[in-house]
């Protein structure tokens, strides 16, 4: 339902993305990718692995006392990992993009593709398999120095939300709110007033450098950008959009309550013929 939509929201989205061109490049990441290299497994994350290869893992360190292949361990730490994000695809893309751009600070990374979440039960006893769902995210990741990181968020709240709205009969149902993580770092929430509540459609984010970093560890002098006439390590602004959400609200929005015309109340009454005497 609303798959015309969403894919008519995902083209409005990459004109207001692209709007500033000769700032703003279109990227594309794998939805998969190879586990981070040098790190320990945790269980943490979507991992891709066959069927058989989890059956045979399991088999080694069940009841075999010879094992003949990897542990379970080793196999779960070997799988491709599903994004959750648009961002890591995109921030990997950031040092190549920045020659094309000049150097020049600001400049950005659009990305619209699907990401990948666990799906929580209701029922905390629950026997049902975790359950994997999908959404399409809409990200513009966008680069700027240090001294003007925080007007450009304020300037892309603006934008975002005023968006959000242009399409909308009742526009005063989206609406921001802003927050701070632990880190200290601000960002914004666009909401939409569902009939049973508000929801997420949209995050906006100050990252800082601190994401752009682990990214790219050592040497770090590739990730500066032409701040005037210094040379800086950009923050990274993330604005991530859920589509699937953005649709539904617009559905939502569309909605109209009639009244049944032939539907009327109890003692009304209604002139069917009328006859006249001779």
């Amino acid at each position: 339902l609303g798959a015309a939509l969403r894919d008519n929201l995902a083209a409005q989205w990459w004109d207001s993305a692209l709007v500033l061109r000769e700032q703003v490049l279109a990227v594309n990441a794998p939805v998969h990718g190879p586990p981070a290299a040098g790190e320990s497994w945790v269980p943490q994350g979507l991992r891709l692995l066959h069927s058989e290869t989890l059956r045979e893992a399991l088999w080694n360190g069940g009841g075999s006392q010879e094992p003949s292949g990897p542990s379970l361990e080793e196999v779960l730490g070997s799988a491709g990992v599903l994004r959750e994000s648009l961002l890591p695809g995109a921030l990997a893309q950031y040092v190549s993009c920045l020659d094309l751009v000049n150097k020049r600070l600001p400049c950005g990374l659009a990305q619209v593709g699907v990401c990948f979440h666990f799906i929580p039960e209701t029922q905390q006893w629950s026997k049902t398999p975790i359950r994997i769902g999908e959404r399409t995210t809409a990200l513009l990741a966008w680069f700027s120095s240090p001294r003007t990181s925080g007007q450009w968020l304020d300037y892309w709240l603006r934008q975002r939300l005023q968006w959000w709205r242009k399409f909308a009969i009742g526009p005063s149902n989206f609406s921001s709110s802003n927050f701070q993580d632990e880190e200290g770092r601000r960002g914004f929430t666009l909401h939409y007033s569902f009939p049973w509540g508000t929801e997420t459609i949209e995050t906006l984010k100050n990252l800082g450098d601190t994401e752009l970093l682990q990214m790219y560890p050592g040497d770090s002098s590739k990730l500066l950008g032409r701040d005037g006439r210094k040379n800086v390590i950009p923050h990274v602004l993330s604005m991530s959009g859920n589509l699937d959400r953005g649709a539904l609200a617009y559905l939502f929005d569309s909605l109209q309550l009639a009244e049944n015309p032939f539907i009327k109340k109890k003692n009304s009454q209604r002139k069917v013929t009328f006859c006249r005497k001779c």
